[in-house]
């Protein structure tokens, strides 16, 4: 059987939902399932180039923090912590987050998580940002890792 991993789950359940409009999920401009010919389903995406959280310059980081959250928790919780947690609490997402549209993202990625067969997996290689003419955006880029039956198998 073919299972669909975790970006393909994300990528199927944005188009399914009508979420390419929030900023802080990536634009996927074409999703295509593609077979070879020795009958090896593979999926190929064509989408934006963000660039990773990482290669930011410590001020670069700085102002796309204070853009986007709340101050006071920096020193006690890394910011994919802190986006992680507001992806699965109403309560995180008002402590943590400054910037509506991505308390929404978040909001979307919780109610996703409760009915995806995937667990959301936050972590700093999935959180990008998109260089716009008003500054950077954060973008959860693939929230979703391991399905949740196998996580559970393995780590409980």
């Amino acid at each position: 059987e073919d299972k669909e991993d975790g970006f393909a789950g994300f990528v199927r359940m944005m188009l399914e939902n009508d979420l390419m409009d929030n900023i802080h999920f990536p634009k996927i401009y074409k999703a295509q399932r593609m077979t070879d010919n020795t009958g090896t389903h593979r999926n190929n995406y064509t989408i934006e180039k963000l660039e990773p959280i990482s290669g930011l310059s410590r001020e670069e980081f700085a102002a796309l923090e204070d853009r986007h959250m709340n101050p006071g928790y920096d020193e006690d919780f890394s910011l994919p912590e802190r986006i992680y947690d507001a992806c699965r609490s109403a309560r995180a997402r008002e402590m943590y987050i400054k910037m509506d549209s991505l308390k929404e993202a978040c909001e979307i990625l919780d109610e996703l998580d409760d009915v995806s067969d995937f667990r959301l997996d936050i972590n700093k290689g999935n959180l990008m940002v998109r260089r716009t003419p008003h500054g950077l955006q954060l973008v959860i880029s693939d929230p979703f890792g391991m399905i949740k039956s196998q996580w559970m198998h393995k780590y409980q």
